[in-house]
């Protein structure tokens, strides 16, 4: 039985997009760089972290402080999509232990779930820089499993990314690709997809056994 869930932050719980790329853009203005290739790679290496992100689009370390000062500055403007975080806090008051793993540094992760109000419904929340190895290295899954006190057949992780299904993978985890957050050209077909936060927590409240209120 499910009694637990964890989620991927940027493209399943919050639509981080548009500030990302601006911030990238920005970073490339700052260090005289087109930033045609690095937003491709942005895309490409979704869920990594940001210093091997901008390591593999060529551009020089200094480019990722502009690159977080930018995102950091505009937290204020990511907004969770539609429906998820209802979801989430219907989740949370039956018994359901929620927790996140992003390829974000845990500062940012933390600052964006406090300015929408939904940090005390996370824990724990595991960062590229937390102390486990980013993603798909599975040890910060498995960190929350632990936290959790749950085995891999009573947790799921939900992401948006080829990323997020690799380290569910590597944890053994079972794994919902959600589509709202993902281009139809990235999905895989070995995973179950679920098209909207509705399906989610259906799909979610089935597994555990519960009548969400």
């Amino acid at each position: 039985m499910l009694t637990s869930v964890i989620f991927d932050l940027d493209g399943t719980l919050v639509d981080s997009g548009a500030v990302m790329r601006e911030a990238l853009e920005d970073a490339c203005r700052r260090v005289g760089h087109d930033s045609r290739g690095p937003l491709e790679t942005l895309r490409a290496m979704q869920g990594r972290p940001l210093q091997e992100i901008v390591a593999s689009a060529g551009l020089p370390p200094e480019a990722a402080t502009h690159f977080w000062r930018y995102s950091r500055a505009n937290t204020y403007r990511v907004r969770p999509f539609a429906g998820v975080l209802a979801a989430c806090q219907r989740m949370h008051r039956a018994g359901v232990s929620l927790g996140v793993l992003t390829g974000k540094d845990i500062v940012r992760t933390r600052a964006i779930l406090r300015h929408l109000g939904c940090d005390e419904l996370f824990d724990p929340v595991i960062g590229s820089d937390s102390g486990w190895g980013p993603k798909p290295d599975p040890s910060g899954l498995m960190a929350i499993c632990e936290a959790h006190g749950v085995h891999r057949g009573q947790t799921c992780f939900v992401g948006d990314a080829i990323v997020d299904l690799r380290t569910a993978q590597a944890a053994g985890v079972p794994f919902l690709w959600c589509a709202w957050g993902s281009s139809a050209v990235d999905r895989p077909t070995s995973s179950a997809v679920v098209d909207d936060p509705e399906d989610l927590e259906a799909r979610l409240t089935r597994a555990a056994r519960i009548e969400v209120r």
